[in-house]
């Protein structure tokens, strides 16, 4: 790091962690609360505008970016840049650099997303498990899955699904008469199993079939890990539109991915972690 962004000594140092997702954009600046707003995919100015604000508001000594959307991620890099500030990408090489998590035994790790890296940072963050299972039901379902050995915490792989709102759209997408639905206006106590319509029969399929699609990967994924001692965290934007019978004990975590770039961010101040803007 350069010297005029190594952190003030008589303060904590402060990062700005950027979680940018395909359909939402979140910000937390240690402390500040979470900024959440619609991702603007079209428009770098609007990206870059925000991005301002919170670094004209704030003194940050870094800022933190876990994103799966590339072009958007250039603009925060320019920014960035701007505002002579280190920028530590929350990703598996960040973490294991920074010995947060062993991702060795991954085969497919090149292509592993920082979302998903940043889930499961957060929710092994505290934890005395002897596995982890972190579960975000956003744009797609993803799983992620950590064990404790002596080393600490291995990263041992997951699976990925549609999410909900794909499926909800992708039967009016991909036919000429079906329509789409939206999850989130689907009535639990007025739609039975048994639909009366088509949209009907649509919505019966979502609110019934998504959670037993959740339930059977969780129960699948907990038959390997052949232990009781499992910390499971949900996050993502479906978590609340449907009851979450599979795992009782699951945390709710609505800003799980956003805390993980958070943790990768304070991590790399602490360890002075090389910035791709040095």
């Amino acid at each position: 790091m350069s010297e005029s962004s190594n952190p003030d000594p008589v303060r904590a140092p402060r990062v700005l962690a950027i979680d940018l997702s395909n359909q939402q954009i979140k910000l937390s600046g240690g402390g500040e609360g979470v900024g959440r707003c619609p991702t603007p995919k079209q428009d770098p100015a609007a990206m870059r505008g925000l991005v301002e604000s919170w670094l004209f508001e704030t003194r940050y000594d870094a800022v933190a970016v876990a994103s799966v959307v590339p072009d958007l991620k250039q603009v925060v890099e320019r920014v960035v840049k701007i505002h002579g500030l280190p920028l530590i990408e929350a990703n598996h090489e960040t973490a294991s650099a920074l010995g947060m998590m062993d991702f060795s035994h991954y085969a497919g790790v090149a292509t592993l997303g920082d979302d998903r890296v940043a889930n499961i940072i957060a929710a092994c963050d505290g934890a005395e498990n002897e596995a982890v299972v972190a579960f975000d039901l956003g744009t797609a379902t993803t799983v992620d899955v950590a064990v404790f050995t002596d080393e600490g915490y291995r990263y041992l792989g997951g699976s990925i699904a549609p999410g909900v709102n794909a499926l909800g759209t992708y039967l009016g997408t991909m036919t000429s008469q079906l329509p789409t639905v939206d999850p989130a206006e689907i009535d639990d106590a007025e739609t039975p199993a048994i639909g009366t319509s088509t949209r009907g029969a649509i919505s019966a399929a979502l609110l019934y079939g998504y959670p037993g699609m959740i339930a059977g990967i969780l129960e699948a994924t907990l038959a390997e890990l052949a232990t009781d001692n499992v910390r499971v965290v949900v996050t993502g934007g479906a978590a609340d539109l449907f009851c979450w019978d599979a795992w009782p004990e699951a945390e709710r975590d609505p800003s799980l991915t956003v805390r993980g770039v958070e943790l990768l961010g304070m991590a790399g101040i602490r360890m002075d972690a090389v910035s791709v803007n040095d």
